[in-house]
């Protein structure tokens, strides 16, 4: 892009303007698609914003350390985790975002398919999973074999009543902070 790099140039990763531009090609795809009469005009970010970040899509955990892509000649060390990965799998990509005087990182992961939780299956209270053998069936839009209600979860092993997204959301809550275990 310039004849001659500047010393800032070489303080960065080149995967971070990558990413940039892919991001920007996006926004803009989306823009001009019409398709998507309700996309904007992308916005671009200040140096002088509060709310600073970079993207990369090299990033690796090591133990509890997070290492980024190293640029031309930086010579930094790993960043440590104030709690490891939630998720196994690929990381896609990682943001770092800069708020007063501390650092956060962002990571985007990508599980297998045979990950899949059935979070509007499980109940919250007693972790029974309905499938489609089991009694009453299993919760579809129209709701269940026995209640043909679609927006009310109803345990039939613990006898819990409970919303439908309620008892989804309780139920990501405690996989995210690994409270349950998937049992059929």
């Amino acid at each position: 892009m310039v004849g001659e790099k500047e010393d800032w140039q070489y303080c960065y990763s080149a995967r971070i303007l990558q990413q940039v531009c892919f991001n920007l090609n996006c926004a803009w795809q989306s823009f001009f698609n019409p398709n998507m009469p309700h996309a904007r005009k992308p916005k671009f970010k200040s140096k002088r914003s509060s709310r600073q970040s970079f993207t990369t899509d090299r990033a690796k955990v090591i133990g509890k350390y997070l290492k980024l892509d190293q640029p031309y000649q930086a010579n930094y060390d790993k960043i440590r985790m104030t709690e490891p990965l939630r998720f196994t799998g690929i990381i896609k990509t990682t943001t770092i975002t800069k708020r007063g005087d501390q650092y956060h990182a962002s990571i985007a992961v990508e599980v297998p398919d045979n990950d899949f939780y059935p979070a509007t299956q499980r109940c919250s209270s007693c972790g029974t999973i309905k499938t489609k053998d089991c009694y009453g069936g299993k919760q579809t839009l129209s709701g269940d074999l026995i209640h043909r209600q679609h927006q009310t979860y109803y345990c039939y092993n613990c006898g819990t009543v409970s919303d439908r997204d309620k008892n989804a959301v309780e139920n990501l809550i405690q996989y995210a902070a690994g409270l349950s275990a998937v049992t059929v």
